[in-house]
């Protein structure tokens, strides 16, 4: 297993580019900087689902705990980018809706069809109501679903916040009250197969308020981070190490599944304890990353492009996870199931994002006729 963290080694360091003491990456979040860097953590989500699939992980056991860093790099960047808009682009709301929700939500029901069709190949039955389920995502055929109903809740409500709402201070503030009523709610449901049920719900969305902060004050960030940058960075790298490594004690000792580990006990507390320890871990790990990528450029052709699919990538390979472990087709060698995922799950991803491009550039053209 081993053999895919050398992989990912060589797709991170290959064009990669450094600026030196005095230099500075001036487009360090930008957007075609950011495509490599959610390509890469794409990746590393994959191989953080493959790890609790396979039966022998290997070394890959290091990636059971990975995942909410990964995630956190994503809302990050999401809530980062609609600031970044908001505060730059003249207008930036007239459309939003329909022009946000649509780069989420036509992936997103594409390949609830292609769940289906996975299903019924696997030999599921659908009723009708059980297909609109399924295909609206009301039924979570789709374990990773959960991000695209997460995602979709935080544009709305940052719409008709920033939307009708002028003091951009109230509105922030009604950002935050709003995600922490989020997470406690998705807490106080505990586990389940519904909606907001479960740790992965949760424990991640603040750091989509963290990103949209991070650009409201990024001048000022910069500022500090280029004063200090020789102390920040260490200081980051081991406050992360720190934190991660209290983190996991936290998750082994009290877990967020305490209510199945005792019986008798609610596991609010427990869930709490861990949260409390595993969102400083995620705010220091996205301090770090942008440090790092203040001082370092990650770019090059296959990152770029695993970066242009990395949301259908995300969507799409849990199909693999499951289809390629089914009794009909069964991959008895870890490492041979692991490399048919990602190549099976990056063909189909491309082939959504082609289909879905291919379909907007049709409607594009039609309506400009008209």
């Amino acid at each position: 297993m081993f053999i895919y963290y050398i992989i990912l080694g060589l797709l991170l360091l290959v064009g990669i580019q450094f600026f030196g003491v005095h230099g500075w990456n001036e487009e360090y979040l930008s957007n075609e900087n950011g495509k490599g860097i959610k390509g890469f953590f794409a990746l590393v989500i994959m191989l953080h689902h493959l790890s609790q699939a396979v039966e022998h992980p290997g070394s890959l056991k290091y990636m059971l705990e990975i995942g909410v860093l990964c995630v956190s790099i994503f809302f990050f960047y999401s809530g980062y980018g609609l600031i970044k808009s908001y505060n730059t682009k003249e207008n930036y709301l007239k459309g939003f809706l329909v022009h946000r929700l649509s780069v989420v939500l036509i992936p997103f029901f594409v390949i609830n069809i292609i769940y289906i069709l996975l299903g019924v190949e696997l030999g599921t039955k659908f009723s009708g109501m059980q297909l609109l389920k399924a295909v609206s995502g009301i039924s979570q055929i789709n374990g990773n679903a959960w991000y695209v109903v997460a995602i979709t809740i935080f544009y709305l409500v940052f719409y008709v916040l920033f939307r009708f709402i002028k003091n951009k201070k109230i509105a922030f503030t009604g950002m935050f009250l709003f995600l922490c009523v989020y997470i406690t709610g998705c807490l106080l449901k505990k586990h389940g197969y519904e909606w907001f049920q479960g740790e992965w719900w949760y424990n991640t969305a603040m750091i989509f308020f963290v990103g949209m902060l991070y650009a409201n004050f990024e001048e000022k960030c910069l500022a500090f981070f280029k004063k200090t940058y020789w102390i920040a960075l260490p200081v980051s790298i081991i406050l992360f190490g720190l934190l991660f490594y209290r983190t996991h004690y936290m998750l082994n000792t009290y877990s967020y599944w305490a209510q199945y580990i005792n019986p008798g006990t609610t596991g609010y507390k427990e869930s709490w304890m861990c949260l409390s320890w595993q969102l400083p871990a995620e705010i220091v790990f996205v301090i770090m990353c942008i440090l790092i990528l203040m001082k370092v450029k990650f770019s090059n052709k296959a990152l770029k492009f695993i970066g242009t699919i990395s949301f259908e990538l995300y969507l799409v390979h849990d199909v693999f996870i499951q289809f390629l472990h089914s009794d009909d087709v069964m991959v008895k060698n870890d490492v041979v199931y692991v490399a048919f995922v990602f190549l099976c799950s990056i063909v189909l991803a491309l082939g959504v994002w082609w289909t879905i491009a291919a379909c907007k550039r049709s409607v594009n053209k039609l309506f400009a006729k008209n």
